[in-house]
């Protein structure tokens, strides 16, 4: 392999993970921007910790999901197909944007089983200790989480078995 051919396939990987990356970053803060609206009428400091918190968890998820997919991209394209290899990130950014989702919702559910508030009615009152209780759980999870989603991802590239 060329240094151009393996310089162009390195472009071409940064570019379709800073593309899936920042869409994947833009929906999901529009969807946590909408649900967190949702729990109070007035933005309070609250719902901002969360709204951060949940941002950060999700880019967690998504570097350790870009790792994985830009192993795939650069495999498939060193194999001539582009296609695959465009659609096997596609598909792992959006599995992660799922399980971003799924922990932000987890975090909801653990945080109403560790304390008797109702955790809505917290948030809507400002309560940052609650707020501050979902991202710690949430950026948790997330950390532990991550490491084996990629590697569920990561095998389903179709590596060739090596003989030894």
């Amino acid at each position: 392999m060329s240094t151009v051919e393996e310089f162009s396939r390195n472009v071409l990987d940064l570019v379709v993970l800073m593309t899936f990356g920042v869409f994947y970053l833009y929906s999901f803060a529009r969807l946590k921007k909408s649900y967190l609206r949702r729990l109070g009428s007035a933005q309070n400091e609250s719902i901002t910790i969360l709204f951060l918190g949940g941002v950060v968890a999700s880019a967690v998820n998504l570097v350790h999901t870009a790792d994985a997919a830009s192993d795939a991209i650069l495999f498939f394209l060193e194999q001539n197909d582009p296609v695959r290899a465009l659609l096997y990130a596609l598909c792992f950014f959006m599995a992660a944007w799922v399980l971003s989702f799924l922990l932000f919702r987890a975090s909801f559910w653990i945080v109403s089983k560790l304390s008797q508030e109702d955790e809505r009615e917290e948030l809507a009152k400002n309560n940052r200790e609650i707020a501050w209780l979902h991202v710690i759980i949430l950026v948790v999870l997330t950390f532990v989480i991550a490491p084996a989603w990629v590697k569920i991802a990561v095998s389903f590239i179709p590596y060739p078995v090596l003989p030894f």
